[in-house]
């Protein structure tokens, strides 16, 4: 990020569909939910082989969000199951293919489920939610977020909402939990939900912290972007925008920056003023994906290409936009 050089890059076979990556003990995971397996790729960027998955551990609806522990992976599975893979201990070499490795991960919750959030780890325990599945296969209003145990995988606590879940990549904040799926929830360390967000109801997607401020952007048409105070519960503002997106803000300055077709818009973040649209930016797929902050620097994705925005606007003694 320093000097924008690359310093490896890893040749992965096949055709990988879409794949996100995590780090474990120095070496990089990346997840590929057409072929159902994982690559393991070193530090330095040699690929150290393939981990092929069981056929139920692949992950729902195309996601390939996954989360970590200090020793393990930890995996959605296909109907909405939890599994723990360590690579030192849950992995054997393949036989009949040299170089690559079986997967035999260890269950943390099985059961029948639609959807599920990215599994987040803190302190020897996993949080992570699901939807509950009707009879009928289909979606029940009711979501789920647990508390689980990661060695024993002893169920702590489990609490249900009504049409809210937690999905995207949970956050832990000023002793409490933050998420997303279907609105914005609070819950607390011991198992209670503090506040639901219901105002922003439908498709929340990326959301930063800053301070005891958070700010999110909504998929709904129009989409919108949104602040709240995390002390008092209060949205502090709403801003439409003529796309829907899945992009995370990011905040520099004062000021919030958030990638879409049209540019970078640029809000206030005190009162959410619209500051305009810096146009270098754009293009249908750069809102896909959450933002990366590195500094005054903002890294995106498109469908080809990372971005790096520099966030180096300022405001004014009267609260507009300067370089």
């Amino acid at each position: 990020m320093k000097t924008m050089k690359v310093l490896w890059r890893a040749t992965i076979p096949g055709h990988l569909g879409i794949c996100s990556t995590t780090r474990l003990g120095g070496d990089e995971f990346l997840l590929s939910y057409e072929q159902n397996k994982l690559f393991w790729i070193s530090g330095d960027g040699i690929l150290k082989g393939t981990i092929t998955m069981p056929n139920n551990v692949g992950v729902i609806g195309g996601s390939t969000e996954f989360g970590a522990s200090t020793t393990a992976l930890l995996l959605p599975g296909i109907h909405g199951n939890l599994w723990r893979l360590n690579p030192k201990t849950d992995v054997v070499p393949d036989p009949a293919d040299p170089g690559n490795y079986v997967a035999h991960p260890v269950a943390l919750w099985t059961g029948q489920s639609l959807g599920s959030s990215v599994p987040y780890w803190g302190n020897g325990f996993v949080y992570w939610g699901y939807g509950e599945v009707l009879p009928n296969g289909l979606w029940s209003e009711h979501k789920h977020f647990l508390k689980i145990e990661e060695n024993s995988g002893k169920v702590l606590w489990d609490i249900s909402s009504q049409g809210i879940g937690i999905s995207s990549k949970t956050q832990k904040i000023m002793g409490k939990l933050v998420g997303t799926g279907g609105g914005l929830q609070e819950i607390s360390l011991d198992g209670k939900s503090i506040a639901q967000y219901r105002s922003h109801y439908f498709s929340i997607f990326g959301f930063v912290l800053d301070g005891n401020k958070l700010f999110a952007s909504s998929m709904n048409p129009p989409g919108n972007i949104f602040g709240v105070d995390l002390s008092s519960g209060n949205v502090l503002w709403a801003q439409n925008y003529p796309y829907t997106a899945e992009a995370s803000p990011q905040v520099n300055n004062g000021i919030l920056y958030y990638p879409l077709p049209d540019g970078t818009r640029v809000y206030r973040e005190s009162d959410g003023q619209f500051l305009g649209v810096d146009p270098v930016i754009h293009g249908a797929m750069v809102e896909d994906g959450p933002t990366i902050k590195y500094k005054d620097l903002m890294v995106v994705r498109s469908e080809q290409t990372v971005w790096i925005i520099r966030m180096d606007y300022k405001l004014d003694w009267f609260g507009r936009l300067t370089k």
